[in-house]
């Protein structure tokens, strides 16, 4: 009987090794740091998964019952954000943000090397694709897939037709998903269309856009636009130019989205906006929903009847496009 006892045991080590669901996160961080991060599920749209103490240089997250590799996110205020697959295993994060330590993690990672080396996003998009094709079943099939058609400036039709010959899952995949949401609502209000109200609440309270465009015989931009993007913030002297070459004509309407309320308004008084924004009693994102905008700034120009006549535009493209519908208005 003695002569089992090893066996025994090894086999049971190994069930139990076999077993272990749990993803086991070690991360180094090139200085130490005293904050609370968080670890979001962005496979599920950004649902946050766990919180965790961050005392020192060196984390230790460990996140049971991993049924399903997703792409995770891990956010320390002061330090930044980092993207990484959560999947059952010994996952290491150097100093440098590097990943490894387990087969989906040491592809992702091999994968955004090769994509930092990328100029031009003709060539993104081709390594997206080139990823997408390789890993097909597996998470970074997924997040290279909907990163693809983004990249890509992909139409509706041109999208549809991909997920047709993708597997059936990606269809339902959140971020796919809300991609395929944007570029509906971005079809329903494209150039030459009338612009798609919503309504922001504040305290007690509740403002329209259309509480402002198509009123006064004005031109409008709409700007929508966050206190933490930089480019939104270079492109604010343009809007100001803009509005100070035609201030009985034109007005702007800033739309705070992505951003919470006190650092918005933060913003507004250290870039001394002389125009009105719109903004709730949390970060907003049903704005651009209803647009189909997934990247910002960005800046409509609507007419004194309510039809949007530009979108997306910014710097000297703006300032033109101004010009030409407020000089050949009418005629």
């Amino acid at each position: 009987m003695k002569k089992l006892l090893f066996p025994l045991l090894t086999a049971v080590v190994l069930l139990t090794a076999c077993t272990d669901k749990s993803a086991h996160i070690t991360m180094t961080l090139a200085d130490e740091t005293d904050a609370t991060g968080t670890l979001l599920n962005q496979s599920a749209d950004g649902d946050t998964v766990m919180t965790f103490a961050v005392n020192g240089s060196t984390i230790n997250i460990t996140v049971p019952d991993v049924t399903e590799p997703y792409i995770g996110r891990i956010n320390i205020p002061g330090t930044g954000r980092l993207d990484l697959v959560v999947e059952p295993g010994n996952i290491s994060i150097d100093s440098e943000g590097i990943v490894s330590g387990t087969p989906l993690n040491d592809e992702f990672s091999a994968l955004h090397s090769r994509l930092a080396t990328l100029e031009s996003e003709e060539d993104l998009v081709a390594e997206l694709d080139k990823a997408y094709q390789a890993n097909k079943d597996n998470v970074i099939g997924k997040w290279a897939f909907g990163y693809r058609l983004l990249y890509s400036n992909a139409t509706l039709e041109q999208a549809q037709a991909a997920l047709a010959s993708a597997p059936a899952d990606y269809a339902t995949t959140p971020r796919i998903a809300g991609y395929l949401a944007d570029l509906k609502a971005a079809a329903a209000t494209a150039v030459g269309s009338t612009f798609t109200d919503f309504a922001i609440t504040r305290g007690d309270t509740t403002e329209y856009l259309s509480d402002h465009v198509g009123r006064d015989g004005k031109f409008t931009l709409v700007d929508f636009w966050a206190s933490w993007c930089g480019p939104c913030r270079m492109e604010m002297p343009n809007l100001k130019a803009i509005l100070a070459k035609y201030p009985t004509r034109l007005q702007i309407v800033g739309v705070a989205v992505w951003d919470e309320p006190s650092e918005t308004l933060k913003a507004i008084k250290e870039l001394e906006l002389p125009w009105h924004v719109m903004m709730g009693d949390k970060a907003l994102k049903e704005p651009t929903d209803k647009y189909g905008i997934n990247g910002i700034p960005h800046i409509m120009l609507i007419s004194p009847e309510g039809v949007i006549l530009s979108r997306g535009l910014q710097g000297e493209e703006l300032a033109a496009e101004v010009d030409n519908q407020i000089n050949n208005y009418g005629k």
